[in-house]
Order: C-alpha cells, then structure tokens, then sequence
C-alpha cells in the first residue's frame, strides 16, 4: 500500500516503505534528509479525516517518556520523538526482527520455539525488573530476530510504572470537624496497602496488584473529602445561627451512621472484587463491603465466638462455606464435593496457589458454617480438609467449622440472609472485605477468581 493512502498529502514519493501494520498505526523504514541511511519509526494510521487518531498520536508520545527505563536488548528503544509532514513520528532503534505474529499459524521447529519462549521469557523478566508492566502483551508486540534467537518487546503506548510511592491516611485526605473519620479511614488505608505488599513480597501476585490501592482508596479519600465539606458546612451554618439545629444534625449522623462509624466503603467491581451475579444466596454479606460478623458457635468446643473475629489479620484470604440444609459429612455433600475439590482437583486455588511444604490453609483459609446444631453433628466425620493437620508437628486445627448459635435465637443464616436451601461460598479478602458470593458447587468460578490474580506456587 502507498503511503500516500495510509499518511494523506505529503507522502507521495519513495522515502517511506511499510514493513508491517498493526492496529492504530504502521512500522516503516524511513529514508530522512538529516540521517545517513535508514531510519525506523511507528507512524500513526490517518482516520477518514485525514487526521491521526489523538489515541495513537498519544500512545506514541507515552512509549518515548519510557525511553529511559527501556534497554535494546529486549526492547525496541524509541530513539526521538519528531514531527515530520504533519506526522507525530517515533523512532526507534531498529536491527532487525519481525513481529511473533507473522510466524504464528504455521509449523515451528522444537528447538526455535523453545528458544523464542525462554527469551520471551526473559524479556518479559528484564522489563518488571524495571518497574514496567506492559498491559498490551500480544504476538504483534513481540520481535523475534530468527537469525539470533533475540526477543524485544514493542508497543509499550500503554505500559505503565508500578508504584513507588503510596499515600495513606492523613497525607492523602482530612480529619472531618466533630466526626473524627481520620483514624477510621487511615487505618483501612493501611489495611487494603498492607496484605496487598505482602502478597507481592512474598511472591504470592504480580506487582501490578498494587495499582489497585489507588483504584480503590482513592475514591474513598474523595468521599471523606465531601463528607467533610458537607459537615463542616452545617457546623459553619449553625455557628452564624446562633446555635446547631439539634433536629438537622441527628438526622445527618443518623443517614450517615455506618459511614461515621468506618464501615460504608463499598469497593465497585474489579479483579479483587466480584460481581453481583450470585448476591441473591447471601443478601447480609453485600460483596465490595467490609464482612458482617455474626454470633455463631464453634463445632469441635462449643465456645460461641464471632465468625469474624476467629479470622486473624494474617494476610489469607477466607472461603467460608454455608451449607444446605443436609448432613455436610455425607458422602455426596455440597461441603464434601468443595472440600474434594479444593483438597485434590488439579485446578483447586489451594493447590495452586499454596507453596510446596506450607501448611494448606496458609494461603486460603476455608471455614465452615452448618445449619445444624452443634450437638448434632460429629467432628471426626467432617471431611479432611476441615481438620487439617499443620505445623512442624502435624497437630490437627479443630477450629474451621462454626454452627448456629440457636439458644440465644442468632442464627447466622437469618441474620446475614443466607439461602438455606443452596447455601453458597463466601469469600472474603485479607482486609476482611467480601470479595465474592458464589454457589457450593461453582468450584471453577472459585478457582477463577484466584486465577484472576495471584501467582501458582512455585
């Protein structure tokens, strides 16, 4: 194709070939008045109007302001950035190579495609080292040199840094006058940072987890933010009254109780936070909010304790497993056949995603909750994973399986309307938010939203 048809008026000679073109703009060799030779650039793709798409003019422009955290040797280094015939041009250092998809659909020698994939590998390596997460990784931005085995990476308009630097608590949002929200939000601040640099640290997710603190704490600073705009104005209006008006301020903390009180924040939809679908099985347990705790007793003792605070602040996430109305030790058992699966399935998220030698609850954490009262059920009949044995010792932790606490008239189920007739799987993240509602037997859901994630165990 001329380049004249793709650039518009001003590229009607034979400086310009196209080499290959991808979505939103073309790979040329560029024959330059100032530059002995050759040069290559990434040009943009003219619309209809004979104009770039402002998208691609700026993807170009983000891929040069990353020329100092890329190296040429897995990487297609921009070299400037200039404007050439009305064109936003970015040249690249270019040695050869052409694009993985051009040699994918077609058959490849063993050892080639081993090697393309251990340098693939390695290039991917070498740019997370370098603080970079690509967001666009596909064949058409992998370059493949078959004469030397090389691998660079391409097509970095929307990569991004991680993040070196978090903002938290006071630094990033206000103290509301007479509410006192800076601790209760500093603190969850914290909470959400917290497990989510563990689990990076300790090779449980990829870095790119920690964008999502800002995508989560910082809408919740900006509702704090107007929640103190909006106090303080009352307070203002009353002191130029002469007096607060007892009437209008009850009715504000009463309509903003569990917002005062550190427990509104509700996280919208995400990796982290699931979707609506199966809400229905567990009406008192609202996914994107903080876990409602509840009285429950516990099976092996007899102890009443709260559901919630049996969990620990230990960075795991908790699967809590509300049966049906049915004999949970049973063979054929909603509770057994998710105990199975996640004890011994090749893709259960515990087997997956729990280091070799930890103990198998150290990552994910699964709780039962029966119907029945605790006097009816027997312990030693409950299936293996709820008594797992942990520990340099093997001792076996009696404490994963919880009953309704029917003597006082707190049931569970009742209070957090939990479908008695299906039950469901509760799971709740490391900040103690639910993460997701599912019913007992979507065991590849569950394992999906792991999979969304975290990292296997090596």
């Amino acid at each position: 194709m001329k380049a004249s048809v793709l650039f518009g008026a001003g590229w009607e000679d034979d400086s310009l070939e196209v080499l290959w073109q991808d979505a939103g703009r073309v790979f040329c060799s560029l024959r330059r008045d100032d530059a002995e030779g050759e040069t290559h650039a990434f040009i943009p793709i003219t619309s209809a109007a004979e104009h770039p798409t402002l998208e691609s003019a700026s993807r170009l422009t983000h891929e040069y302001e990353l020329q100092r955290y890329l190296d040429s040797a897995w990487a297609l280094r921009p070299l400037e950035l200039v404007r050439e015939r009305g064109q936003t041009i970015l040249v690249v250092d270019y040695t050869g190579g052409e694009p993985l998809d051009r040699l994918v659909g077609q058959p490849m020698e063993i050892g080639a495609f081993l090697r393309i994939a251990a340098a693939l590998s390695g290039a991917v390596g070498q740019l997370h080292g370098c603080g970079l997460i690509h967001k666009d990784l596909k064949p058409a931005n992998v370059l493949v040199d078959a004469a030397t085995g090389r691998v660079q990476l391409a097509g970095f308009g929307i990569a991004s840094r991680l993040p070196r630097i978090f903002i938290a608590g006071d630094a990033c949002h206000t103290h509301s006058p007479k509410a006192g929200q800076g601790m209760n939000v500093s603190m969850q601040d914290a909470f959400n940072l917290g497990w989510k640099l563990a689990a990076v640290l300790r090779g449980q997710c990829a870095p790119g987890l920690l964008h999502s603190y800002s995508a989560e704490r910082q809408a919740v600073a900006k509702e704090l933010i107007d929640f103190d705009r909006e106090w303080a104005g009352i307070l203002a209006s009353a002191a130029k009254a002469g007096g607060a008006d007892a009437a209008r301020t009850q009715d504000y903390f009463v309509r903003h109780g569990r917002y005062t009180a550190g427990t509104a924040t509700h996280y919208r939809p995400s990796p982290l936070t699931g979707a609506t679908s199966h809400q229905h099985l567990a009406e008192g347990l609202v996914i994107g909010t903080r876990f409602h705790s509840a009285p429950v007793i516990r099976l092996a003792d007899a102890k009443p304790v709260h559901l919630g605070h049996a969990a620990q602040a230990d960075g795991r996430f908790r699967v809590y497993a509300f049966s049906p109305a049915e004999d949970p030790a049973a063979a054929g058992s909603a509770i057994r056949a998710l105990c199975d699966f996640l004890a011994e399935a090749r893709e259960s998220p515990v087997r997956r995603h729990t280091p070799a030698g930890a103990d198998i609850d150290s990552v994910i954490d699964l709780r039962a909750v029966f119907q029945q009262d605790h006097r009816a059920l027997a312990v030693e009949a409950m299936p293996a994973l709820l008594l797992p044995r942990k520990g340099r010792h093997g001792l076996i932790d009696y404490e994963k399986m919880f009953c309704p606490d029917l003597k006082s008239g707190q049931d569970v189920f009742t209070m957090r309307g939990i479908d008695r007739r299906a039950g469901c799987i509760v799971v709740v993240r490391p900040d103690q938010y639910v993460a997701q509602v599912l019913p007992l037997d979507a065991h590849a859901a569950l394992a999906a939203y792991f999979d969304g994630f975290m990292l296997r165990a090596g």
